[in-house]
């Protein structure tokens, strides 16, 4: 329905062996020509990837100058009419690149709106549930530039109300089956498109053509069902299993123990035994 309505046709002619490879080390859109191709979706993943590469620095940015609450609200502002007008440019070189980049930066101010905010909550009890609502309607109602303005403007809100709302928000946000959709949903939107490949081929749409109502909802319910199968799949095999081995990794990291302050008459010993150690290296090399 997105690709339809923002029309993003798949263009044939993009599917090489360049842009398999591209696809596997998610750089498929670090090219001035981008078209979609092999896995869809990923063109979203490649392009954040390298906004994550830009985190430090944006980090390192907003926590030093940006201050106040109203000044991460006057950036994110920014940030969203950025993306906007990147979005209505047309054809421009790097542009499935650069449209993501203001994306991301509305997204770390937005975390910053939220750390400034002082336990301030922001709108009322019902706005994250009014921005889900039209989140999901918005496709049936809008189409291209509007539709991005749109959804551009409800994930912001949604982002910056919830969180602040948290155990005061709709109990719909903390429902077990949604949350769960919520934890699997990356696996799901890396391997639907994938699966829909497999399927074009093995039960290719054209046979159902002139089927009987019955035999297409059945049709459809087996395509649902192997996008499901590997959805699970990579979520409990693949998802998981990394997450928890690279988390395990850096908690198991050893911590470096802060210096502690020492006396003169510790720092004059070390240096007349030559091994100064512990927390009085820096007075030693100060003192010698």
């Amino acid at each position: 329905i997105l690709a339809h309505r923002t029309s993003r046709p798949v263009a044939q002619s993009a599917y090489s062996v360049a842009t398999f490879f591209q696809n596997l080390l998610l750089v498929q859109t670090w090219v001035p020509d981008f078209q979609l191709n092999w896995n869809s979706p990923a063109w979203s993943i490649s392009s954040e990837w390298f906004a994550y590469l830009w985190f430090p620095v944006l980090l390192a940015a907003f926590g030093r100058h940006v201050r106040s609450s109203a000044a991460a609200g006057l950036l994110l502002a920014a940030a969203w009419a950025c993306g906007l007008a990147l979005y209505a440019a047309g054809p421009i070189p790097f542009r499935d690149l650069l449209v993501v980049i203001p994306t991301f930066v509305a997204g770390v101010l937005a975390c910053r709106c939220w750390q400034l905010a002082d336990n301030q909550r922001f709108g009322p009890r019902w706005l994250p549930d009014a921005c889900g609502v039209a989140i999901v309607a918005a496709p049936f109602v809008v189409s291209g530039l509007a539709l991005v303005a749109a959804y551009l403007s409800l994930f912001v809100a949604l982002v910056l109300t919830l969180p602040t709302w948290t155990d005061g928000c709709s109990g719909i946000w903390r429902w077990r089956p949604l949350v769960f959709l919520g934890e699997v949903s990356y696996s799901l939107y890396m391997t639907h498109t994938l699966v829909q490949k497999v399927c074009n081929v093995l039960l290719p749409p054209r046979w159902f053509e002139e089927s009987a109502l019955p035999a297409r909802i059945g049709i459809v319910i087996v395509y649902a069902l192997f996008v499901a199968l590997a959805c699970l799949a990579v979520y409990l095999l693949v998802e998981r299993p990394a997450r928890a081995y690279f988390r395990g990794r850096w908690r198991s990291r050893p911590e470096i123990a802060a210096p502690q302050p020492c006396d003169a008459a510790a720092v004059c010993e070390t240096k007349e035994l030559g091994a100064p150690v512990g927390g009085c290296i820096q007075e030693a090399s100060k003192g010698a």
